[in-house]
């Protein structure tokens, strides 16, 4: 028999089977088993390959042995096809089956082999037969949550619903709303009167929950109409320290033409609200020269006007990139231009972090007011069907 796990006893030979007495020429006389890995020695004994490596004579006529080959690919193919009753025929299991097929027999149709529940964290052994039975009412078997439609244990209930997204969950800000886990930090950021914002006015450092900052607005009028006018004099310079965890997988999986964002950050170019900006990677762009990744800024949301801006990514040769000017203005327009790297060089400069992050510095420069830092951690969803993208990423201050 070839190299199967299970050793199969020469007892268990069906005798009604035509190639019986042709298969106990295959039976080594060491184990009394069919052999497995056959070799036949140069007194033209068979053995099991282990049973005889162990040998220096014949076990049969004591030989000296000087040879070892396979048997013919008669008595080969013999051993794998003469029909075998299964181990468990005294606890019940009638089947026959062929002697290469009795490892899959074991594994998946012997209703009297011992068998593990399949369902993780029980590890219950019994026969194959009587597991159906356990499974339909293990109390680690898995049910699909009735909100969320994961699985989860029978008995694991109570835990999932303490991390369950789908499941509603009281406004921790404790302004009496109602809403999903999913949904906590986006009620937080833009709907929760309860929240402590920051007054959008640039220039007005001013913290408030969020029911009272129309208040400070209305009070606030002349003051705000002076820091909007300084606002619209001087430009504001922003510079974000972009990080791009697992660069190396993303980059080599991707397929060509595809792309993945970061996380998007804010930059506050308007004065009605901040802005919204990513980088763009294609680390495979189809019309790049074979190895080439183009690296770009693209706008998220309805920003209107020019915006300047330069990279510099840590560990890479070449250094600050030149600046690049462009003009956002046309609603149509979401990417502007970007820069050209070499991937492999990139891939290079994350792995020489500590974290074997991508680290890329974006200046961005347009005409408001103030320096300010922001650090982006993480991928934006992915876009195009191209590479796995990942969670969207927090942006803090850096």
């Amino acid at each position: 028999m070839a190299s199967g796990r299970v050793s199969i006893p020469a007892s268990l030979i069906d005798p009604k089977c035509t190639l019986a007495k042709l298969a106990a020429d295959g039976v080594c006389s060491v184990c009394l088993n069919l052999a497995r890995e056959p070799r036949e020695t140069n007194c033209e004994h068979v053995f099991c390959r282990p049973c005889i490596s162990r040998c220096s004579h014949c076990p049969n006529c004591r030989t000296y042995v000087t040879e070892l080959k396979h048997p013919n690919r008669t008595l080969r193919g013999v051993l794998e096809t003469v029909t075998v009753k299964c181990k468990h025929r005294e606890e019940g299991c009638k089947e026959r089956v062929a002697a290469k097929d009795m490892e899959k027999h074991l594994q998946n149709d012997c209703l009297m082999e011992e068998t593990v529940c399949r369902f993780q964290g029980c590890g219950v052994q019994m026969k194959r037969g009587k597991l159906a039975s356990h499974e339909r009412n293990c109390l680690h078997r898995t049910l699909p949550c009735e909100r969320c439609n994961l699985p989860i244990a029978f008995n694991g209930k109570r835990q999932h619903n303490m991390v369950c997204p789908k499941m509603p969950v009281k406004c921790p800000k404790k302004c009496n709303a109602e809403i999903l886990r999913s949904r906590v930090q986006e009620h937080l950021d833009t709907q929760c009167p309860e929240e402590t914002v920051k007054c959008f006015v640039p220039g007005c450092d001013v913290e408030l929950k969020r029911k009272l900052m129309g208040a400070h607005q209305e009070r606030r009028v002349e003051e705000h109409r002076r820091l909007f006018a300084r606002y619209q004099q001087e430009p504001e310079v922003l510079n974000v320290c972009v990080e791009l965890p697992d660069f190396e997988r993303k980059a080599f999986s991707a397929e060509d033409g595809s792309e993945f964002n970061s996380s998007s950050f804010v930059f506050q170019a308007s004065p009605a609200k901040g802005s919204r900006f990513f980088l763009r990677v294609c680390p495979k762009e189809e019309d790049s020269d074979e190895g080439g990744a183009w690296v770009s800024l693209c706008k998220k949301g309805h920003f209107r006007g020019k915006l300047s801006w330069s990279l510099t990514i840590d560990n890479y040769e070449e250094g600050e990139t030149e600046s690049v000017t462009h003009d956002f203005s046309k609603s149509e327009v979401n990417d502007g231009p970007g820069h050209w790297f070499d991937l492999e060089e990139l891939v290079s400069a994350a792995l020489e972090t500590k974290d074997r992050v991508l680290k890329i510095h974006l200046r961005i420069a347009s005409v408001h007011s103030g320096t300010r830092f922001v650090h982006v951690n993480g991928y934006g969803p992915a876009v195009n069907g191209g590479g796995a993208g990942l969670g969207v990423g927090a942006a803090r201050p850096y």
